[in-house]
């Protein structure tokens, strides 16, 4: 007599669908990214940044309200495709994780190209930068949380 036994799942199945939820991470995460970004803005501000085009006739200005919701946004944005990914278990949370960086990174482009001053650019850039760090510090510690580690 034989016996038939189910398929094993892959090794890394821990990778594509985590045993805890995301809601937890993406909202640390999101928080964070939005005080963070808030405290960093409001103390350029404070000294002195100009975040007003240079040679404009119209007077448009980032303000901390466009600063707060394009985090909001863009962190939605990222953690509904973590929950996608999670539900359809393709492609892996590190290759959600590669892709938040490298659009964080892409991102950098816009305010660069802005008719602000450098200080300001900087200022914009550095707010990209730490969004997209902690989308993918909310990643990594999600797939540790769904592989049973504890740190």
């Amino acid at each position: 007599m034989t016996t038939l036994t189910p398929p094993t799942a892959p090794e890394d199945i821990s990778v594509h669908a985590p045993k805890v939820g995301i809601a937890r991470p993406a909202l640390l995460t999101a928080a964070l990214a939005v005080a963070i970004n808030a405290s960093i803005f409001g103390l350029a501000r404070l000294g002195g940044v100009d975040f007003a085009p240079a040679d404009s006739t119209h007077r448009a200005t980032v303000t901390v309200a466009a600063v707060l919701a394009t985090t909001v946004i863009a962190m939605a944005i990222g953690w509904a495709l973590v929950a996608v990914t999670v539900r359809h278990r393709r492609p892996t949370l590190g290759t959600i994780a590669i892709i938040g960086g490298a659009f964080a990174s892409l991102s950098t482009l816009v305010p660069l190209t802005l008719n602000l001053s450098v200080s300001a650019r900087l200022t914009l850039v550095s707010l990209h930068l730490i969004a997209g760090s902690l989308y993918v510090i909310g990643i990594a510690r999600l797939r540790r949380a769904s592989a049973g580690e504890t740190r």
